[in-house]
């Protein structure tokens, strides 16, 4: 996706404008006033945490965007913002991450929602991970999406006839499918 910047902001300064049914804001550039809604999803989940869940970058800016189209459908004042992490000189998109992907059923709520650098994304797609956990002195392998849906899974007896008392700490990270 091609995209013009028209300006870059500390995470400092745009993480308290960020908030649940908040106005859009309007952002002074060298380009011009611009305004970017500040009450998405994808934002309220940068909100809560800068940092991939995969590899650990964190995002330290980001940028005023607005796609670049052939057609001429851009409003010319309207833009929005994205979170970056800067690697090697270049640019890594942070982006929101279903945990439960909406394929497999998961929501658009921020509750579903978690940061994952864009690489590690891309890597994750829609795949469960593998999570162990020590059951009645055996070891159990739970394809699972995060801790909390491992936990669901093994405590809710979906995998065997019998329910199995765990908690969270319990439960390890194995790896991704691949």
């Amino acid at each position: 996706m091609n995209m013009k910047c028209f300006g870059e902001f500390p995470v400092e300064e745009i993480l308290p404008l960020i908030g649940f049914n908040n106005e859009p804001k309007k952002f002074q550039t060298e380009h011009g006033v611009y305004c970017a809604g500040v009450s998405s999803n994808r934002l309220l989940c940068f909100k809560r945490s800068i940092f991939c869940v995969s590899c650990g970058v964190a995002g330290t800016h980001f940028h005023l965007e607005q796609q670049v189209r052939k057609s001429k459908s851009n409003h010319p004042h309207i833009a929005h913002i994205n979170l970056y992490h800067v690697k090697d000189d270049k640019k890594i998109l942070m982006t929101k991450d279903h945990i439960i992907p909406v394929s497999y059923g998961g929501t658009g709520d921020v509750e579903n929602l978690q940061t994952m650098c864009e690489p590690c994304n891309n890597k994750k797609g829609n795949t469960p991970d593998i999570y162990s956990v020590r059951c009645n002195d055996e070891l159990v392998y739970v394809k699972a999406f995060s801790k909390q849906h491992a936990l669901s899974i093994i405590a809710n007896g979906y995998f065997t006839d019998q329910v199995i008392q765990v908690s969270i700490d319990d439960i390890q990270l194995i790896t991704f499918i691949n």
